[in-house]
């Protein structure tokens, strides 16, 4: 008798797509997405194990049930939104392999798979290993490069996105904190208070622009570096070059 995980995997991949987390041969995680194979028997409950379809690749693999840590998917009563959600998670991943791919091929990378789905890479992760090979934390890297004469484009471009992703990530944090005032308010009919607050997470969330602008037009790194958005300080720690 499976196991009721393995049955609701089952019953997920019979209606449709799902993100897959597992194992493959170690401890390290890869992250996905698959539909079920075009024979029936998708399940091989013999050998507890699945033959899936893996829709970025568009190839069919072997997985054992034992190697499955978890799932993401989507049923009956997922609302519009989450599906949405779910189906816009699974074209960003395959649009992001393709990408990936082309710019590997480029530069003769060849575990493109191995990185690419490893769910311990972040994005950041990942296009650290495009450009400079190897994977080290972003704060030493980009303090290393400080010293650096010249950057090509594409360290600069690079160094750069990560300024304006740490910019987004601050904003979201102090968003986050006006949403639980501006919940408290409401809590409290302080109508005043509210508007107060309504008005400052309005101009918060239109700073994105500004930023955005601002740190695409410096022509050098210390530039970008010695520069942070006054309404996200205090900058993290890490970003304190």
């Amino acid at each position: 008798m499976e196991n009721s995980f393995i049955e609701i995997l089952k019953k997920r991949l019979l209606q449709g797509s799902v993100i897959i987390t597992y194992k493959i041969g170690t401890d390290i995680l890869y992250e996905r997405c698959f539909m079920k194979a075009e024979n029936e028997n998708f399940y091989n409950s013999k050998y507890s194990h699945f033959q899936l379809m893996c829709i970025i690749k568009n190839t069919l693999e072997v997985i054992k049930s034992s190697d499955i840590v978890k799932f993401e998917s989507i049923d009956e009563d997922t609302d519009s939104l989450g599906k949405l959600h779910f189906e816009n998670k699974i074209k960003a991943m395959k649009s992001a392999y393709e990408m990936y791919s082309l710019k590997v091929k480029s530069i003769l990378f060849d575990d493109v798979d191995d990185f690419f789905f490893r769910e311990d890479y972040t994005t950041t992760h990942k296009q650290l290993k495009l450009i400079f090979g190897k994977t080290i934390p972003v704060e030493n890297l980009i303090q290393a490069l400080r010293g650096v004469a010249e950057l090509s484009e594409n360290e600069l471009y690079f160094c750069k996105n990560i300024w304006i992703k740490a910019h987004e990530e601050r904003k979201l944090e102090i968003i986050a904190i006006l949403d639980s005032e501006i919940k408290e308010a409401s809590v409290l009919e302080d109508a005043d208070l509210l508007a107060e607050m309504n008005a400052i997470k309005e101009e918060y969330g239109n700073c994105y622009g500004d930023f955005f602008k601002e740190i695409n037009s410096f022509k050098t790194l210390k530039e970008v570096t010695d520069y942070w958005h006054p309404l996200t300080l205090p900058a993290p720690q890490i970003y304190r070059l």
